[in-house]
């Protein structure tokens, strides 16, 4: 079974958020600290400081590792193809390792003023403060040194939380064909859902995902964004074209109120890519003119049972 859910991937609080809650935790832990009795001002100057200092940090870190998303490099090889078109992995990859670089540079930074305070020299509530405030100073300014590797984090774990839901145990069909074919239309008459339509090009800019149930077994249905019949692919163009490596059969959803001819460069255009079974289907659209007759499948029933049948050979074989 696939591990990947993208919709539990934890989304880390903005940079600046981040630090006001390692602040906060560590105004409570001196809350907390307030209310004890000490056996002198200096001990008690020192256990505060000591303390929240530690609490300090261990929020401050404990945060950073949660910061840190399932990495592209560790993702299911379905996501990985979507991953590539959305972000640049590289980048992540090294704003991940300056993230878990800098963890126990905190705790060593803390571990070793926490040990000059608790020193028999430090003799006085001044010193105890100074120390604190060098601490701060350091460790903020560390900090500083990656907010914008938290920054690429963050906006890296919101992709990741948006992506759709494709467990690698099931078999993927994709939905493809120049924008404005009626590709969504017939998703939503496959799945009986409610995914955008319009009658305008580019209504889907994203992938929909949904369980398909066949004779055959369950499969993900996945609707595509149109593809224009050039080689020159724009971001949604080539998010449409990511899980061609992946599908085990493609639909290629055809209008005969479109050229012919554009048909034919995005047909060539993803055999190109795959050598996966390419299932022809026509999207008649009434009071619209006719400038070609296509051959395909017309009709969602009759499109099932040829998906059910090619599952079935590929099962067989």
């Amino acid at each position: 079974m696939s591990s990947f859910q993208p919709n539990r991937v934890n989304i880390p609080p903005p940079p600046d958020r981040l630090l006001e809650n390692a602040f906060a935790a560590a105004r409570r832990k001196q809350e907390e600290l307030r209310q004890r009795s000490y056996k002198t001002p200096l001990s008690r100057g020192k256990t505060l400081a000591k303390d929240t200092l530690k609490a300090f940090t261990r929020s401050l870190t404990q945060q950073l590792h949660q910061a840190v998303p399932p990495l592209p490099s560790a993702l299911p090889p379905r996501y990985q193809s979507i991953i590539r078109i959305l972000t640049n992995p590289d980048e992540v990859e090294r704003a991940a390792r300056r993230v878990q670089h800098a963890i126990p540079i905190f705790q060593r930074i803390t571990r070793a003023i926490r040990r000059s305070m608790s020193s028999p020299r430090v003799q006085t509530r001044s010193e105890v403060d100074r120390l604190k405030r060098h601490a701060i100073g350091r460790l903020t300014s560390l900090y500083n040194d990656i907010r914008d590797a938290i920054s690429i984090l963050r906006d890296y774990a919101r992709l990741l939380h948006d992506l759709p839901f494709l467990p690698e145990e099931y078999q993927i069909i994709l939905i493809m064909g120049l924008p404005n074919t009626g590709k969504t239309t017939l998703y939503n008459q496959l799945t009986q859902s409610e995914a955008e339509t319009a009658a305008y090009a580019f209504t889907t800019q994203r992938l929909n995902t949904a369980f398909l149930t066949l004779p055959t077994g369950r499969v993900i249905l996945v609707d595509t964004p149109g593809l224009l019949p050039r080689r020159e692919k724009n971001e949604i163009e080539r998010l449409a074209e990511a899980l061609i490596p992946h599908a085990r059969l493609i639909i290629l959803v055809q209008d005969p109120a479109q050229e012919a001819e554009a048909h034919q460069i995005i047909e060539a255009h993803i055999r190109e890519k795959t050598s996966a079974p390419l299932v022809h289907y026509v999207q008649e659209k009434p009071g619209m003119p006719v400038l070609w007759q296509p051959e395909g499948i017309r009709s969602p029933d009759e499109l099932k049972e040829t998906l059910s049948r090619l599952l079935h050979e590929d099962h067989d074989a």
